[in-house]
Order: structure tokens, then C-alpha cells, then sequence
């Protein structure tokens, strides 16, 4: 067994292999045995076990082949650790960005919100939004009756900046977003 992280007996096991590196990497499933068992033949490892042992689990490893197999495959190792933590992190992340969501509409509801009267209110706010564009767009014109047959689609200008504002880093919310700073909306 392991003493201590730098403590390792002389014949090591794959499974004291596997915790070795599970402590000093300080993560759990980063590797397996049967990666251990790759790893040692990838590198030609000999187990130093005589006769050979009839199960997997009794054969034995040299310290000094352990801790070259362990300096060649460190960065493997450290990748494997990084990427187990920044998907433990995500996970993490994204389970509080749920909880403030859940506590959100629980303040909602026990506040009387009303679900259509907020869709009301963020129809609203794009229908204003597109109406300032258009607005503008308007006066950049300079008269409107120097461009009779230019319509403006408020409809589809209202829908693709709901689309924008909602998901702006997804296909439909990109798509939305040329959309309107190529002016489709003009007809």
C-alpha cells in the first residue's frame, strides 16, 4: 500500500499504481487499471512477479518503472485532472445558475407574477425597440416621400430582435443579428 503520496513501496501493484496517481493528482477516476495496464505496455514494463501470478491483480511493478511511467505520462495525467475539474466546475456552475433560476420564480409567484404579463412586457420592449429602429432609419432616409416604395416589415424586425435578445450566442440569435445590421427588414 501507499504511505504517503512520495511513499511508495518497492512492488507496486495496478491498483496501487491507480491510487498513487489518485492522490497525487488529487482526482478520482482519472485514469483506470486497464489505462495502467496500456500505459505499461505501451512503455514495455516488465512485472517483476515470478512465476507469473494467475490473476491480473497479483502481478507486481518495480517502484523505479512506476515513477518513469509516471514521468512519461505526467501530462497526460495533469490534461486528464484538468479536464475532469473544469467539467466538475461547469457542472457546479451551472447547477447554482439553476438554483438562483428556481429561487427566482419562486420570488416571482409568491410575489403574484403573472407569466402573460411579463410575455406582454417583453413583446413590449422589442416592439419599441424595432420601432426606434425604424424610426431612425426613417430619418437617415431624410423625407419619406422621396422613397414611396420602401416598407419597412415591423413584424420581422420585432421577431428577429426578440431572437437576438433571448439566445444572442445561438445560430438563431447570429442569424437575427445580420439580419438586422444588413437591414432586411427594408422592403
Amino acid at each position: 500500500m501507499i504511505k504517503k503520496i512520495n511513499e511508495l513501496n518497492e512492488e507496486l501493484s495496478t491498483m496501487e499504481i491507480l491510487t498513487y496517481f489518485e492522490e497525487k493528482y488529487q482526482t478520482p477516476h482519472i485514469v483506470t487499471t486497464r489505462t495502467i495496464k496500456r500505459w505499461i505496455d505501451e512503455l514495455q514494463i516488465e512485472h517483476i512477479t515470478s512465476p507469473p501470478p494467475k490473476r491480473n491483480a497479483d502481478i507486481k511493478y518495480k517502484k523505479v518503472d512506476v515513477l518513469k511511467l509516471e514521468h512519461t505520462k505526467r501530462k497526460k495525467l495533469l490534461q486528464h485532472r484538468d479536464k475532469y475539474l473544469a467539467k466538475e466546475w461547469k457542472e457546479k456552475k451551472a447547477e447554482e445558475q439553476f438554483e438562483i433560476f428556481v429561487e427566482y420564480q419562486n420570488e416571482l409567484v409568491e410575489n403574484g407574477y403573472d407569466e402573460a404579463s411579463h410575455a406582454d412586457s417583453i413583446n413590449y420592449i422589442y416592439k419599441q425597440q424595432a420601432k426606434e429602429i425604424i424610426f431612425k432609419e426613417k430619418v437617415e432616409m431624410c423625407f419619406e416621400h422621396l422613397f414611396p416604395n420602401i416598407e419597412f416589415d415591423d413584424k420581422e424586425l420585432e421577431n428577429k430582435l426578440f431572437i437576438r435578445g433571448e439566445n444572442p450566442y445561438h445560430p438563431d440569435g447570429i442569424e437575427a443579428d445580420e439580419y438586422i445590421k444588413k437591414k432586411f427588414y427594408k422592403k
